[in-house]
């Protein structure tokens, strides 16, 4: 699982042989071999595989996911800071002093007086 989060599904399969060999060599009977001498411990080791594959591939899916997820709010959060230049300030007589701001700086010495 943890070579599937970080790097992706085709690494997290190649992962998973080295474990089915050691779990058939460590706990299979008959021990300490890689021979089968059970057909329920070929289901088993089967079963272990599929499982390794799932996992690899909903993890996999999982971290594009987070990848983009991720894009999508960096690309929010510059939006935000952006549209920050866009806003009204806030505060008491706000409405009032932007616009005299406003007015000075757009009309002032423009009118004739």
């Amino acid at each position: 699982m943890i070579v599937a989060a970080r790097t992706g599904l085709g690494p997290s399969l190649l992962a998973s042989l080295p474990s089915f060999l050691a779990y058939n060599f460590s706990f299979t009977p008959p021990y300490y071999t890689f021979e089968v001498a059970d057909d329920g411990a070929v289901a088993t080791l089967v079963f272990f595989l599929l499982m390794a594959a799932i996992a690899g591939n909903l993890a996999a899916r999982m971290r594009r996911e987070m990848a983009k997820r991720w894009t999508s709010l960096h690309r929010i959060s510059n939006l935000y800071e952006s549209a920050g230049a866009w806003r009204l300030p806030t505060g008491p007589g706000r409405y009032s002093k932007h616009w005299q701001t406003t007015w000075h700086t757009r009309w002032a010495g423009r009118l004739p007086c």
